[in-house]
């Protein structure tokens, strides 16, 4: 696996932007948490390589690569297993910007009830654009 790139203008501190609501977009080599957490976004996830397990609402949930998760980040949730290759894209969609998106009330019912959503049907493009939407952020933010 070559090494991850980290825009240098990526925030050093990723609380700052979840703590002000903001659109967030990053890429990580993804570690255990020492505790479950929270925030008010909407929290997509794409692995690139490599699993994870998450205790989401007390309920164990292993991702694997290429598969696009979503969930509500005010559930609380904690990642609590990380496999070494393991390549992280996350995401951080204000969850205003959710409510205002043209998808099925119930979808959005669904998410703010506390599902924890898989994308069916992987889509080929979709690693590539979550590594182009974490590549991109930086220079849209300034």
């Amino acid at each position: 696996m070559s090494d991850i790139q980290t825009s240098p203008a990526a925030p050093v501190d990723i609380e700052t932007y979840i703590d002000s609501g903001a659109f967030y977009a990053e890429r990580h080599v993804p570690e255990p948490m020492g505790q479950a957490h929270w925030h008010d976004h909407i929290e997509l996830n794409l692995l690139l390589a490599g699993g994870m397990t998450y205790l989401f609402n007390g309920t164990r949930i292993s991702i694997g690569e290429n598969r696009v998760h979503l969930f509500w980040a005010a559930v609380p949730h904690q990642v609590i297993a990380v496999e070494p290759t393991a390549d992280l894209v996350c995401v951080y969609l204000p969850f205003a910007d959710f409510l205002a998106l043209p998808v099925a009330d119930s979808f959005k019912s669904g998410v703010m009830d506390g599902r924890f959503a898989t994308v069916a049907a992987p889509d080929p493009i979709d690693p590539l654009l979550f590594q182009r939407w974490a590549a991109e952020w930086p220079e849209g933010s300034a």
